[in-house]
């Protein structure tokens, strides 16, 4: 878009709690699922560590970390709890006045998910870019 977007103090583009998806990863060689959330850093607690199944031994596991910090684009993923995942935002405008919301948070220690924003002039405002986790 070449023109302005203009997000207003009691405006917001909210894509909370849009993601269901579930992030697996693969430890000795067995796919385990993420305890909490662990989108741009560790989950919920990065000292919190926890044995996956005794099917498979007591393994060890901690919380991996998936997605970009320069260019986000991954949906959030669910926490242990069984909360959502933040959606995703992307826009590229020709210029930006944010002072409401952005928000693309989690639920119940899911994973916040991605806001991108390119702007080709100005960004100004006093608005907030939110993509935490609210347990």
């Amino acid at each position: 878009v070449n023109g302005t977007m203009t997000v207003t103090v009691s405006g917001s583009v909210n894509v909370d709690d849009k993601s269901s998806y579930y992030q697996s990863f693969v430890n000795r060689g067995k796919t385990f699922r993420y305890r909490h959330g662990s989108y741009g850093g560790y989950g919920w607690n990065p000292t919190d560590t926890y044995y996956a199944s005794s099917y498979y031994g007591n393994v060890r596991v901690t919380h991996p970390v998936y997605g970009a910090l320069v260019s986000p684009q991954e949906l959030g993923s669910q926490g242990e709890s069984g909360g959502y995942g933040g959606g995703r935002i992307r826009l590229m405008v020709g210029h930006l006045q944010l002072d409401g919301r952005l928000s693309a948070r989690g639920s119940d220690h899911s994973s916040g998910g991605a806001i991108y924003v390119q702007v080709g002039g100005r960004a100004l405002g006093r608005g907030v870019m939110d993509v935490s986790s609210r347990s």
